[in-house]
């Protein structure tokens, strides 16, 4: 799983950032029934934006195009398909905390 915020570098409390989760299944099989977990260290997710936007390649599928970001930081979302090869990739909108 890689994890990057956008923008890259030093930030001010209070300002928003763009948080993106590009999870892979590097194989060798399928993931069947893959649950998705993160919590943002030092990020409120929940602020301005409740839910995340997902997309997916090479065969693998998200639950839906948006997730409630409550499920993502909590008990996780489970991915439909997630093939060897699969990617998957979350982003939503997070405020810097103090």
């Amino acid at each position: 799983m890689v994890k990057t915020a956008s923008p890259p570098g030093a930030v001010q409390v209070g300002q928003v950032v763009t948080y993106t989760i590009v999870a892979t299944n590097n194989g060798p099989a399928a993931a069947h029934g893959a649950k998705l977990t993160d919590t943002p260290v030092g990020l409120n997710c929940q602020i301005p934006s409740a839910t995340a936007t997902c997309t997916a390649t090479a065969g693998a599928s998200c639950p839906s195009a948006t997730v409630p970001v409550a499920s993502l930081t909590g008990s996780g979302i489970t991915l439909p398909a997630f093939p060897n090869g699969g990617s998957v990739t979350l982003a939503m909108q997070c405020t810097v905390l103090p």
